[in-house]
């Protein structure tokens, strides 16, 4: 990137059959499979030195669930995915149907956390030296998972109640030490992962902030967040923190 501006980089396209919005996708490297979550859909592609992809697999729609449960919602929404198990598994977060881990070859579930023990997910991250999995949900706050295991291993709450509903990313971040995610009141939290304790709160004025990634590079650590509901005053802001200690120093603008 240069002036956020891509260099280097050339347009592909993918055709996957269906005009509809994106909402989050995930690649392997080591196997250089392309996972994306388009409308109500799970497509699997293979890259190659083609101009162009085509999904080759389409993952069934995720177990049914009780409508007691959801609200009377039953939209099929992937909101995150990842490969885990050098690209033979998929773990998919679903708006309204759970977490579900599918065997791609196989095209059967493996590990699913439904509701009424998880409710509507906004995003997920999954940390592969961990074997662990982080949800932020729409509503009940930020749970952690062991992969594999139905029950939740720690919770964090939510700051504070909304009556706006705006999904907002999670990811890990100081090499899986700590959890930064986006909220609806403009602060940007991080949770340490060996205490479970709130390390730090980055201030937006109180805009609604929605994406939040995060990359590491030698002692450094960044983290990115883009405001939402802004329209054209919409704007990214990019924090980093020296994390060559243990405990990584307060982030700095």
């Amino acid at each position: 990137m240069s002036d956020f501006r891509p260099s280097g980089f050339e347009k592909k396209l993918i055709h996957l059959g269906v005009k509809a919005p994106v909402f989050c996708m995930d690649i392997d490297v080591s196997t250089n499979l392309w996972a994306i979550g388009v409308s109500n859909q799970v497509n699997i592609t293979t890259g190659d030195n083609q101009d162009e992809y085509t999904a080759a697999t389409q993952l069934p729609p995720p177990p049914e669930i009780d409508t007691k449960h959801t609200e009377n919602d039953l939209c099929i929404q992937p909101r995150s995915l990842h490969f885990i198990g050098g690209g033979r598994k998929l773990v998919v977060s679903y708006l309204n149907h759970g977490i579900v881990t599918w065997d791609i070859a196989k095209k059967a579930v493996t590990w699913h956390v439904k509701p009424p023990s998880i409710s509507q997910i906004a995003s997920s991250a999954v940390c592969h030296d961990m074997n662990a999995l982080v949800v932020n949900m729409l509503q009940d706050g930020i749970c952690l998972y062991k992969i594999g295991s139905k029950r939740a291993i720690w919770k964090w709450d939510h700051e504070a109640d909304c009556d706006v509903q705006c999904p907002s990313s999670i990811s890990f971040l100081h090499g899986g030490r700590a959890v930064a995610s986006g909220t609806i009141t403009g602060n940007v939290c991080i949770w340490n992962m060996d205490s479970k304790d709130l390390y730090q709160v980055l201030l937006h004025g109180g805009d609604v902030m929605q994406a939040v990634a995060t990359y590491q590079q030698g002692a450094w650590n960044y983290i990115a967040v883009r405001s939402a509901l802004k329209g054209q005053d919409s704007y990214i802001k990019i924090w980093k923190a020296n994390i060559s200690s243990y405990l990584p120093d307060p982030c700095s603008l």
